[in-house]
């Protein structure tokens, strides 16, 4: 990359936070004595929220990946946001339960998960605004057994039991239902949209139904990047298992968009010099991002309209898209 007669190698440095908030701040740290320009990442809204503080106060911009706590981006000219606020995904998908015909859900959050709590009360608040009835449970990642969360929501007289929660914590509870073949349909959030949970729901039977940003037929670019990807995948085993199998996750889009914005700012910004970068960022516009037009607002969220509903497609083995919502965003 040549910048004003200077000629820069783009590098990656890659470091690993575990989605722990501890190491999460150690390896904001390391990248900060590292001298980055820019950050990407992290997975989880309170792992990126540990960073933030620290990138923060170095004057390094962060373009946290797949968080949708609102907080995040709130009070922080440094942090801006690839994905959706929870509010938009909760108004998403309380206004499809409702077109269901469901009246009563059944809201099963993860306490120990930011993400979970805050989009569990969002979806109540929405699907209370819009004349439905929430019945409220807890659950954490240590938990190990949902039965008792399922019989209560049925014997409860709920249509749907809707259960944002950590991908890890989202497998354990569909498997569990799919396993007994539940009948009353479960929905979810975006961090749903894994191949582990894939696998539950082909372990039985159960209609699943989640939000998503992303579809792959949505554009000819998003096509080919799903077409890139995925041969990028079968190119090396290690790749396909490190991947957790050959779906093409939503994560690996708004990672890839991600890191073009952070390579458009920088070309923009003719800097390496973070704040010069910072300033970029917040007036990119990048209309060939495989997620849809991607431009910031001024608290540093993407400005996001669209919202997939998804269900698991088992004779396909993917997730097809079902409605496609537009949804206003109003909350910054």
């Amino acid at each position: 990359m040549t910048i004003n007669g200077v000629t820069y190698k783009l590098q990656l440095m890659i470091v690993n936070n575990q989605s722990d908030e501890e190491k999460a701040v150690t390896t904001a740290n390391r990248l900060v004595s590292a001298g980055v320009s820019v950050v990407l990442g992290s997975c989880g809204s309170s792992i990126s929220e540990a960073a933030s503080a620290i990138f923060s106060e170095a004057g390094i911009p962060m373009i946290a990946c797949s968080c949708s706590l609102p907080s995040l981006t709130q009070d922080n000219d440094f942090v801006f946001r690839i994905g959706f606020l929870d509010s938009l995904q909760a108004e998403a998908i309380a206004n499809y339960a409702l077109g269901r015909g469901a009246q009563t859900g059944y809201v099963l959050t993860q306490t120990d998960d930011a993400d979970s709590v805050s989009l569990g009360e969002q979806f109540s608040e929405q699907f209370s605004a819009l004349g439905g009835t929430v019945i409220t449970a807890s659950c954490s990642a240590r938990t190990t057994g949902y039965s008792s969360y399922l019989n209560s929501a049925a014997q409860s007289g709920a249509d749907l039991v809707f259960a944002p929660a950590s991908p890890a914590v989202s497998e354990k509870i569909i498997r569990q239902a799919a396993g007994r073949h539940y009948e009353i349909p479960i929905l979810s959030g975006s961090y749903c949209e894994t191949a582990e949970v894939m696998d539950a729901v082909e372990s039985g039977t159960l209609e699943l139904y989640f939000s998503s940003l992303f579809d792959e037929n949505a554009s000819d670019t998003a096509s080919r990047f799903v077409g890139s990807f995925r041969s990028w995948l079968r190119d090396d085993s290690e790749r396909i298992k490190d991947n957790g199998g050959s779906l093409v996750s939503p994560f690996s889009a708004l990672g890839y968009d991600a890191y073009n914005a952070a390579v458009a700012a920088i070309v923009s910004a003719e800097s390496p010099d973070p704040t010069a970068i910072r300033d970029a960022l917040a007036q990119i516009t990048l209309s060939n991002a495989v997620t849809g037009e991607l431009r910031f607002d001024e608290n540093g969220n993407a400005v996001r309209e669209l919202v997939y509903i998804k269900t698991a497609d088992m004779e396909a083995g993917a997730y097809s898209v079902i409605k496609t919502q537009t949804v206003r965003q109003t909350e910054s």
